[in-house]
């Protein structure tokens, strides 16, 4: 089940998402709050306060976050407004995708073993943004995704935003694997794309 507690989001996105997805919307945050326990992925429109207790309450469930500023919780997808609907619609997609195939993806190769339930890579611990990247590389593999790609669907900024986001995360998470830019997550022309030898 998808909840949505409503906000300020644009009229033409909101009705997109309710005619692609037909959630089940709440305007009071003591429903919505009490509906997580049946949910699978719940959608916060700006509400920080709401966000807060949601990820305190610690419930087995996906959070997109909707707002122009971004929270400090790790543990969250996050989308930057403005937003367009195709954007939304796409990050929705994606996660109800993972979700309806148990959840997220694990895989092996000759020398590393991920599973992003546990967000392990081995047995390391990874944050969430690090294990949604290896994620979506996995899901993506044969590809070179390009930065822009992993800044919209991981991280949620829109077009044309200046930012060293992706190339931070993947140079710590180089770091903290002991990897090279050859290694599991290799950086081509372009782009990235994840190395399964």
């Amino acid at each position: 089940m998808i909840i949505f507690v409503k906000n300020e989001l644009l009229c033409a996105t909101y009705n997109e998402l309710l005619k692609e997805y037909n959630p089940t919307v709440f305007h009071q945050k003591n429903t919505f709050l009490s509906a997580l326990s049946d949910a699978k992925l719940a959608i916060i429109d700006e509400d920080i306060d709401i966000l807060t207790q949601v990820i305190q309450s610690n419930l087995n469930l996906s959070i997109l976050f909707i707002a122009k500023n971004a929270p400090d919780f790790e543990e969250i997808s996050y989308l930057q407004k403005p937003i367009s609907s195709s954007l939304l619609l796409s990050k929705v997609n994606l996660l109800w995708s993972r979700i309806q195939k148990g959840m997220l993806s694990c895989f092996s190769t000759s020398h590393y073993t991920f599973n992003a339930i546990s967000k392990k890579l081995n047995d390391i611990n990874l944050t969430p943004k690090e294990a949604e990247m290896i994620e979506y590389l996995y899901e993506n593999k044969g590809k070179i995704i390009s930065k822009e790609e992993l800044l919209k669907q991981i991280f949620g900024y829109k077009d044309g935003v200046e930012t060293h986001t992706v190339e931070t995360h993947i140079y710590k998470l180089r770091q903290k694997i002991n990897d090279d830019e050859n290694g599991l997550i290799s950086t081509k022309e372009g782009g990235y794309t994840i190395n399964l030898t």
